[in-house]
């Protein structure tokens, strides 16, 4: 069988250096070349100040309503950021300024579903309640996702981390083997965990240095940062669900200028307010299949006790406590997305607008965005 991933060309008018080109990549029945491909498409920061940190407001929107004829659901999707951003490097080799399951970003997404093979006419919203956390970069160091990717959500070393953020996945490794993503490391990874209407969801986000996803084509265009719905991976095979189609998207990301003040990792396994904001095990993730919420994220115990997927006799017999709840203190002050340096490279983008172009073939760019770039790759 033979699977073609296709991506379409977008022209984004750049009226600031920052501005986020995307490129889509689309898997199915209802991928961006199944219909009219014309997503609505913005970008704010949060601060314009030279060198300062700034958080990357995005939102893209291919169509959700039932009665909408072009929209689509693409399974993964390409941002760029240009190269003169500050995006810290936490490759394999390098010292990442922030550690593994820390916060370092907001999605929130609304998808068009099929139930139980009926028609695909059903918008849900799907939240990500974690947020986007720092998770390994290391390709060397792998696990298979499981059933229900329930190899990546366990916490086999009883560390208060996910095995799928401690570990990079043979989900990810097979994209590389079939030329889908680069051989080399990426930059940054990021994931997203969550379950839509009982089905887990896990999201790989992968940010890599200028050229090389894409090819030297798309340098100009600065680091590419890929969201991969690993649901839809080809490698991945699917599970009994409720959910029998996807048809439309719309995605609000942020990308925090500064790395959340979650606590985490040993933080996680102890009822102690670890970081001093007033609250125990603020911003802990979810373990099992029930996240604490309301007054539960103030009790200081174990509230979940109904929760079957978590080890209420894990941690000395105190259990999860407060797992998922969100995060009460401020920021760190790790740096995860900054600036240009230079006056005048980073302003208020709130004229920005994106104009999308049909498929073109590939060519370079000598200056900065804006920028067409189309990309098409196959694997057997």
């Amino acid at each position: 069988m033979r699977r073609v991933w296709t991506s379409r060309g977008v022209l984004l008018p750049l009226l600031v250096t920052l501005a986020v080109s995307l490129v889509f990549l689309g898997r199915g029945g209802h991928n961006a070349e199944a219909s009219p491909f014309n997503p609505t498409l913005t970008t704010s920061i949060s601060s314009s100040g030279a060198g300062a940190t700034s958080d990357i407001n995005q939102f893209a929107n291919w169509g959700t309503s039932p009665v909408d004829s072009a929209r689509s659901f693409p399974s993964s999707s390409v941002y760029f950021t240009p190269g003169n951003w500050g995006i810290p490097n936490c490759a394999p080799t390098a010292s990442c300024p922030y550690t593994l399951d820390q916060k370092t970003g907001t999605f929130a997404s609304t998808t068009t579903f099929g139930l139980l093979n009926s028609q695909c006419a059903i918008p849900v919203g799907v939240s990500f309640p974690d947020g986007m956390r720092n998770a390994s970069t290391d390709p060397s160091d792998t696990i298979s996702p499981g059933a229900s990717f329930a190899n990546l959500t366990a916490d086999t070393n009883n560390n208060g981390i996910k095995d799928g953020v401690e570990h990079y996945n043979t989900l990810l490794n097979g994209l590389m083997s079939a030329g889908l993503l680069p051989a080399t490391p990426p930059r940054e990874r990021q994931i997203l965990f969550t379950f839509a209407l009982g089905t887990p969801v896990w999201v790989d986000v992968l940010t890599y240095d200028p050229g090389l996803l894409g090819g030297a084509a798309s340098t100009p265009l600065g680091y590419a940062t890929t969201f991969i719905l690993e649901n839809a991976n080809p490698l991945n095979p699917p599970t009994p669900s409720l959910i029998t189609d996807t048809c439309g998207l719309s995605n609000n990301i942020t990308q925090s200028g500064l790395a959340g003040g979650n606590e985490r990792g040993a933080e996680c396994t102890n009822n102690v307010d670890d970081d001093g904001d007033g609250v125990v095990n603020d911003g802990c993730s979810i373990v099992g299949l029930v996240r604490e919420s309301g007054a539960q994220c103030t009790d200081n115990v174990d509230s979940d006790v109904v929760d079957s997927g978590e080890n209420h006799a894990a941690n000395g017999g105190l259990g999860w406590v407060n797992d998922g709840c969100p995060t009460v203190g401020p920021a760190t002050g790790a740096v995860h997305r900054s600036n240009p340096t230079s006056p005048g490279r980073a302003s208020s983008s709130s004229r920005q607008a994106a104009r999308v172009m049909p498929t073109r073939a590939p060519r370079p760019r000598s200056s900065p965005p804006p920028t067409l770039l189309s990309i098409r790759r196959s694997a057997t």
